[in-house]
């Protein structure tokens, strides 16, 4: 499986609209790994053909991550 970092990124201003990770989100048939990019800490595992953008909270390290750029 393709692995990726995610880009950190500063805290939102609404808390309520961020995922939080781990326990991995995961979708059926992923094809692509997204890691915390602080931590290293696997958050995401999606079909990478499909568009994701979100922001991701690890709760490993506390850093936000994002999907976008």
């Amino acid at each position: 499986m393709l692995q990726k970092t995610l880009k950190i990124v500063p805290p939102p201003l609404a808390i309520a609209a961020v995922a939080n990770a781990p326990p991995v989100l995961e979708e059926a048939r992923p094809t692509v790994e997204y890691a915390c990019g602080h931590c290293g800490a696997a958050l995401m595992r999606v079909d990478q053909s499909k568009p994701h953008v979100l922001m991701v909270h690890c709760t490993s390290c506390n850093s936000y991550n994002s999907t976008a750029g």
